[in-house]
């Protein structure tokens, strides 16, 4: 089982009001005058700090109508389909089989609505795909919109029988405009589920205008990272949306244990944060990997020691770190080449810091569809995040056998003790991060120990167990069913 300070299970205790928020009274406290002009003048506060007058008036809008339709739950009808005194059934949860701590979940099949705001090649993203994937192989109707737009994951959502929808909208009069769209979309769903941030706004707001029920995803592990397009911090008015629209939300899905302080603070209440540690396609992931790539396409010598980056270029995935630790690790190992999977908004600067460097042992790949090969053709995956919920990138690595190394933030340390794979070091201790990588790379048998301890135990992250944890969770959203009631059963089992 994890440390008393890591995330004990998969499921954190609900309460009885929880998920108690369609069909059954609401607490009257929350419709006195008083703290609906409170609200009032702090959308005002907040739309004023966001900059001028059409975002203000954008800003508000939304939140405006949060407040009116939070109100009209109190006489929502009846879910279509629902019945309410329906009892999920669950079985075989503690092992079983061949499979020692799998879940099997006997679910009916619904409509699930998923809504992103840009689905592309990241983490979230990545995640989000492996979701509705594996909804749809569950036997659930899945239909996946992008509040902007899809830019990658199409083919595969496709294949797997995922209804896809890009409504275009890029700016937040765009999104306002557009909202009329995600209601229909939620009325055709039994349930709508939100990933991130705008799409946990807009979509929450489909879904109380649709009367349906709905669930938040959060990834983000810091919020003054999350900035707008020009730069400007969202913090505020992303805890005053939580704040206003969280009683109308079922269940928020934390993927890392450091999260919910930070959601508590923002105003969302503690007994609805459900813990769900991100999960990878692990099988998969292994067939896709082979045996890896060619190192030659990649202009770089079979000989040559490989330190590979996946993520996407942001400010916090410090890729210009991971320069000056293979610059270090050159001066004792020689040939060492520094390998970039993703692209972003801080690529140019770390492309230039490179050519300073005279790093032409520095290769940018951008965005790839054969990260798997990428990664197991590298002999150690570094991620020295300043911040983080629970890295997918790190979980692919380990399942295709490479070890890593990353900081710790978010989860990653109680992932690596956990599971294996890797080593953990304080963040921001590029000291540290280098002597880490020395050890993995001087030391063949500690290298042989990660890569074998990884493979063994990353099936407690397999996609398959994350998915039916999810379908589990919906279900009971669509039943106003406490998710405390599911935690024996998805506990996790490490």
């Amino acid at each position: 089982m994890p440390s008393p300070d890591g995330p004990p299970s998969i499921a954190t205790d609900v309460g009885d009001d929880g998920l108690r928020r369609y069909g059954v009274e609401a607490d009257g406290a929350a419709f006195e005058a008083s703290p609906i002009a409170e609200r009032y003048a702090e959308i005002l506060e907040a739309a004023i700090v966001s900059g001028p007058l059409p975002g203000l008036l954008a800003y508000m809008a939304p939140a405006v109508i949060a407040i009116l339709f939070y109100l009209g739950i109190r006489f929502r009808a009846p879910l279509p389909g629902s019945d309410r005194g329906h009892r999920q059934r669950l079985r075989g949860l503690r092992g079983g089989g061949s499979d020692p701590g799998a879940v099997a979940i006997e679910t009916p099949k619904r409509r699930i609505l998923l809504v992103i705001n840009l689905l592309f090649w990241a983490g979230a993203e990545i995640q989000l795909r492996n979701l509705a994937i594996g909804l749809r192989k569950l036997g659930h109707d899945v239909t996946l919109v992008a509040v902007e737009d899809i830019t990658s994951h199409a083919a595969d959502l496709e294949k797997a029988g995922v209804k896809l929808q890009s409504l275009g909208a890029r700016d937040r009069v765009g999104k306002l405009r557009a909202l009329p769209a995600l209601v229909r979309a939620a009325r055709k769903a039994e349930i709508v589920h939100c990933t991130g941030w705008d799409a946990s706004l807009w979509g929450r707001l489909a879904a109380i205008m649709a009367r349906r029920p709905v669930v938040v995803t959060e990834h983000a592990g810091d919020r003054s990272l999350q900035v707008s397009k020009r730069g400007a911090p969202r913090s505020r008015m992303i805890a005053f949306h939580n704040r206003a629209l969280d009683r109308a939300t079922n269940a928020t899905v934390v993927v890392s244990s450091a999260q919910p302080r930070q959601l508590e603070a923002e105003g969302v209440r503690p007994d609805s944060i459900v813990l769900i540690p991100n999960g990878v396609p692990v099988e998969e992931l292994r067939d896709r990997a082979g045996n890896g790539c060619d190192r030659s396409a990649l202009g770089i010598p079979p000989e040559a020691t490989v330190i590979m980056h996946v993520a996407r270029f942001a400010p916090p995935k410090c890729q210009a770190a991971t320069l000056r630790l293979v610059a270090r690790l050159r001066e004792r190992f020689g040939d060492v080449r520094a390998v970039f999977v993703g692209d972003g908004e801080t690529e140019d600067p770390v492309r230039r810091q490179a050519a300073g460097m005279g790093a032409d042992w520095a290769v940018f790949l951008g965005s790839r569809d054969d990260v798997p090969a990428l990664l197991r053709s590298a002999d150690l995956a570094v991620l020295p995040s300043k911040a983080e919920g629970l890295p997918m990138s790190l979980i692919e690595a380990i399942a295709v056998g490479t070890p890593v190394v990353a900081t710790d933030v978010g989860d990653v340390r109680w992932l690596l003790d956990v599971n294996g794979g890797g080593l953990c070091v304080a963040k921001e201790d590029e000291d540290a991060f280098a002597a880490a990588c020395a050890r993995v790379l001087a030391d063949p048998g500690l290298h042989q120990r990660l890569r074998e301890e990884g493979l063994a135990r990353v099936g407690d992250f397999d996609a398959a167990r994350m998915v039916e944890r999810y379908s589990c969770l919906l279900e009971a959203a669509i039943n106003s069913r406490p998710a405390s009631s599911l935690r024996d059963e998805l506990a996790l089992e490490s």
